[in-house]
């Protein structure tokens, strides 16, 4: 059995990670002792690691806790982790998109780099407020709520 000190270490998370993480829901506690701290048992390393993988995976921690979910009635929810997941490629297909269209801008600009970059901008359709744009409307995409 683990004390949330005890656990954090183990996991390599701090121990107020560990209270919020408990908190939500993510982490649920299997007891508490007569002093009311709570304690975990070895499953807790197992779900932080999960945990911060699928925030590697830039999943959101309601997305997570919805996965966890899933996880723990058996995996009936399917279709849901399959959208989350199609959503997620979809946004690393546009950041990849974005990314090769300001490396192409950039490699410009270093090939001609006495020019303007509004000039080198508009040779490749963009403007940087029309760049800006775009990256609002990726961002508002990425924190838009999963049905």
């Amino acid at each position: 059995m683990y004390n949330v000190s005890a656990l954090a270490k183990a996991a390599g998370l701090s121990v107020d990670t560990v209270r919020y993480y408990a908190r939500l829901g993510l982490l649920p506690e299997v007891g508490r002792t007569r002093g009311g701290h709570r304690y975990f048992d070895e499953r807790a390393i197992d779900r932080l690691q999960f945990i911060k993988g699928a925030q590697w995976f830039d999943l959101r921690l309601d997305e997570i806790r919805h996965l966890l979910r899933v996880s723990d009635e058996g995996g009936a929810d399917r279709s849901y982790t399959k959208s989350l997941l199609e959503q997620k490629i979809a946004a690393i297909d546009a950041q990849r998109d974005r990314l090769d269209h300001i490396r192409a801008v950039l490699g410009e600009l270093v090939d001609n780099a006495g020019e303007r970059f509004n000039d080198i901008a508009r040779s490749f359709g963009a403007t940087p407020l029309a760049a800006d744009d775009r990256l609002r409307h990726l961002d508002r995409q990425r924190h838009a709520p999963v049905p």
